[in-house]
């Protein structure tokens, strides 16, 4: 039978970008139509970004804390499955597929530093 990843708590799963697909400069984000995102600038964007990978899986109790702001009319999720992210380079732990030996970052909801959008 086939393994599947459960996500708990307030995990967040992450298919690891290929390493000649991580771009970790503003310009090569723009050439991708990519936007920063939460705020940070260029600037502060070339400082922080470190591995990129797409969600695959949300822990039900994902930023659910009340430091987050859960609770609150204007709460929402960081993320999504399915979007581009950025996370810290030693957040979490890498984690391989045992049937296909894909690999995967599991971190915590708030090691996730941006989330990289298209833009328009």
């Amino acid at each position: 039978m086939p393994t599947k990843f459960k996500t708990v708590a307030h995990r967040i799963l992450i298919k690891i970008a290929d390493p000649d697909d991580i771009y970790d400069t503003p310009e090569a984000l723009k050439k991708l139509g990519f936007k920063t995102a939460h705020g940070l600038g260029e600037e502060q964007f070339a400082k922080v970004a470190t591995d990129k990978g797409t969600v695959v899986a949300i822990g039900p109790m994902a930023w659910k804390l009340p430091h987050f702001g859960y609770g609150s009319p204007e709460w929402q999720p960081w993320c999504k499955v399915g979007d581009e992210v950025v996370f810290g380079k030693y957040a979490g732990k890498l984690i391989k597929h045992p049937d296909t030996k894909e690999e995967f970052m599991i971190i915590n909801d708030d090691d996730i530093q941006m989330v990289l959008e298209k833009e328009d």
